[in-house]
């Protein structure tokens, strides 16, 4: 049976956090360069002004 320690759980916990972070950098660095992060913002931008304006519907 696998038992893991509390410090082993602990240590698999931290490695895994890691790599997420940089996962999500690695990520947000492509939509960055690629210029889709810039699109989405401006796309949201646009829609939530329509939306204000009452011309989304």
């Amino acid at each position: 049976m696998d038992t893991l320690t509390q410090k082993d759980k602990i240590k698999a916990i931290r490695e895994l956090t890691k790599e997420i972070t940089a996962s999500k950098e690695k990520a947000q660095r492509y939509l960055k360069d690629s210029g889709i992060d810039d699109y989405v913002k401006r796309t949201l931008r646009t829609l939530s002004k329509n939306a204000s304006n009452g011309k989304l519907r």
